[in-house]
C-alpha cells in the first residue's frame, strides 16, 4: 500500500506537470504554428530533451545502484559519494553548456541549415539548461535512493511551467527564445528546492573523512562505468541528429508536426510507465546488490506484463483518434487545419512504438540495476543502428511518414535485442512477452481501436464529441475484449488499479 500511495502521489504531481507541458504545447502552437519559428524551437528543444535524457540516464545508472550499495556500508560513505558526484556534475555540465554556446552555429549549419541564424539563437538560449537540469537530476536521484519520489517528480511542472510563462510573457517580443528563458528560471528554482529536500532527508549526511571516501566507490570504478554510457549516449546523439536533419529537410512545418505528435503521444507513457520504472529501480538495485537474481527476474516479468496491458490500448486509441485529438488540443491561433492533419499523421504512425518503448523502459531499468552497462550499450546501440538504417531508407520512400514508421519498426527490434542481452533472464522474459496472452492483448487492442474509430465517426462533426465518444467506446471495448481473450492479464491490470482490499 505504501508503494501504491506513493505512486499515486507521484502520478498526481506528474499529471499536473504534464498538463502544464500540454499547456506549453498549446501556447507554443498558438503563438508559432508550424512555421519557421516553431521549427527552430522544435529542433532545439528536441536536442535538449535528448541530451538531458542521456545525462539523467548517466546519473541514474551510475549513482543510484552505487549509492544504495554505499549506504549499506555506511551513511558517511554514501554522503561522500554524493558530494563528489555534485562536484563532477557541476564541472562537466558547465563545460557542456559553454560547448553548446560556441558550437551552436556549427550544429545548425550541419543539421538544419534552413533554420539559419534564428536556429542558432534558439539553440544557444537552451545552453543554460545543460547546467541546471543535470544538477537537479543528481539531487533527485539521491532522494529516489532514499525512497523519496514525490519531490523529484516536480521536474515537468518546473520546466514546462517556466516555459509556458516565458512563451506567454515574452513570446510576442522574443519569439521562440522565450521558451528556454522561462525553462531555465523554473529549473533553477526546482534545483534549489530539491537540494533543500535532499538536505532535510539526510542525503548529505554528516561530514566525511578520507576513510569514508575509501569505503565508497572509487573514481576509477566510476570512470570505467562511464565508458559504455558514453558510447550509448554517442549513439543516441547520432540517432537524434540524423532524425532532426532528415525532418528539417522535409517541407516546412514537418519538423514541428513530428515533434508535437511525438510529445503528445508519449505524454501518458511518461506519466505512468516512466514514474513506475523510476520507483522500481531502487528495489531492483537492492535485489541485484544482494545477489537475488530470482527477485530481479520476477519484478521485471511482472512489470513487463502490466506495461503491455496498459500500453496497447494507448497505441490503438492514438491511431484511431489522432485527428480529433490534435484538433481539440492544438488547432487554434497559428495552428491551422493543415497543421492538424500533418500532426495527426505523425501521431498515427508513431503510435505502435508506444508498446515497445514501454517494455524497453522496464528492461532498461533491469540493465541499470544489474550494472550490465556494456551489454546495455551493445543492445541499445544495435537498436539505434536499425533505426538509422530504417530512417534513411524509409524517409526517401514515404516522405514525412517514413520517420515515425522507422521509430515504430525499430522499437520492436530494440525490445528483441534487449531481451536477448539479459543473459540468464532472457528465457523467462521471452516467456512473458512472446506468448498467447500477449497476442491476445494485441488482439484486444485492435478491436478497441476499431471500436473507437467507429464510435467517433458516429458522433457527428464535432471533434470534441468524437474524441470523447471514441475514447469511452475504445476503453470499454478493450476492457471487454481483454477479459474475454486474456483473463489473467485483465486480473493483473485490475490488481494495479484497485487495491487488494477493494478488489472483492
Amino acid at each position: 500500500m505504501a508503494f501504491r500511495a506513493t505512486f499515486l502521489a507521484v502520478v498526481g504531481v506528474t499529471l499536473a506537470g504534464h498538463l502544464v507541458a500540454l499547456s506549453f504545447e498549446i501556447a507554443a502552437a498558438a503563438r508559432f504554428g508550424t512555421g519557421r519559428e516553431a521549427d527552430a524551437l522544435a529542433f532545439a528543444l528536441t536536442l535538449l530533451v535528448t541530451l538531458n535524457a542521456e545525462i539523467l540516464s548517466w546519473i541514474t545508472t551510475l549513482f543510484v545502484p552505487l549509492y544504495v550499495a554505499a549506504r549499506a556500508t555506511s551513511a558517511r560513505a554514501a554522503s561522500a559519494l554524493l558530494r563528489r558526484s555534485i562536484a563532477a556534475v557541476f564541472v562537466a555540465t558547465a563545460g557542456g553548456g559553454l560547448l553548446l554556446v560556441f558550437g551552436a552555429p556549427v550544429v545548425i549549419a550541419t543539421l538544419a541549415p534552413a533554420l539559419g541564424a534564428r536556429g542558432t539563437d534558439v539553440l544557444r538560449a537552451f545552453a543554460l539548461l545543460l547546467f541546471a537540469l543535470p544538477l537537479a537530476g543528481l539531487f533527485g536521484a539521491a532522494l529516489q535512493a532514499h525512497g523519496r519520489f514525490v519531490a523529484p517528480s516536480l521536474r515537468q511542472l518546473a520546466w514546462y511551467g517556466g516555459g509556458l510563462t516565458g512563451v506567454l510573457a515574452l513570446g510576442a517580443t522574443r519569439g521562440a527564445v522565450a521558451a528556454p528563458i522561462g525553462m531555465y528560471v523554473g529549473t533553477l528554482l526546482f534545483t534549489v528546492i530539491l537540494a533543500a529536500v535532499a538536505y532535510r532527508a539526510g542525503a548529505f549526511g554528516p561530514g566525511t573523512s578520507s576513510a569514508d571516501v575509501e569505503r565508497g566507490p572509487s573514481l576509477g570504478r566510476l570512470g570505467a562505468l562511464v565508458v559504455p554510457l558514453a558510447l550509448l549516449s554517442s549513439s543516441a546523439a547520432i540517432n537524434v541528429a540524423v532524425e532532426r536533419a532528415l525532418a528539417a529537410r522535409l517541407p516546412e512545418g514537418s519538423l514541428a508536426a513530428l515533434t508535437y505528435g511525438y510529445r503528445l503521444l508519449h505524454f501518458p507513457l511518461a506519466l505512468f510507465v516512466t514514474n513506475a520504472t523510476t520507483m522500481l529501480l531502487p528495489s531492483l538495485a537492492d535485489h541485484a546488490a544482494r545477489g537475488e537474481g530470482a527477485a530481479v527476474e520476477a519484478l521485471t516479468r511482472r512489470a513487463v506484463r502490466v506495461a503491455v496491458v496498459f500500453a496497447v490500448p494507448l497505441a490503438a486509441l492514438a491511431m484511431a483518434l489522432a485527428e480529433p485529438l490534435t484538433h481539440v488540443l492544438l488547432e487554434r491561433g497559428a495552428f491551422t487545419a493543415a497543421s492538424t492533419t500533418l500532426t495527426a499523421t505523425a501521431i498515427a504512425w508513431y503510435a505502435p512504438s508506444v508498446v515497445s518503448m514501454a517494455v524497453a523502459q522496464i528492461l532498461f531499468r533491469t540493465y541499470q540495476a544489474l550494472h550490465a552497462l556494456w551489454r546495455l550499450a551493445g543492445t541499445v546501440g544495435a537498436g539505434i543502428a536499425v533505426n538509422l538504417a530504417l530512417m534513411t531508407t524509409l524517409t526517401p520512400l514515404f516522405g514525412f511518414r517514413g520517420l515515425p514508421l522507422a521509430a515504430s519498426l525499430s522499437g520492436v527490434a530494440l525490445v528483441l535485442l534487449m531481451v536477448l542481452g539479459l543473459r540468464g533472464h532472457a528465457r523467462a522474459l521471452r516467456e512473458a512477452l512472446f506468448t498467447w496472452s500477449t497476442a491476445a492483448v494485441l488482439g484486444a487492442g485492435v478491436v478497441a481501436g476499431a471500436g473507437a474509430w467507429a464510435a467517433q465517426g458516429l458522433a457527428g462533426a464535432s471533434a470534441t464529441a468524437g474524441l470523447f465518444t471514441g475514447a469511452v467506446a475504445g476503453v470499454a471495448v478493450y476492457a471487454a475484449a481483454l477479459a474475454a481473450l486474456a483473463p489473467a492479464e485483465a486480473r493483473a491490470a485490475l490488481a494495479v488499479l484497485v487495491p487488494a482490499g477493494r478488489a472483492a
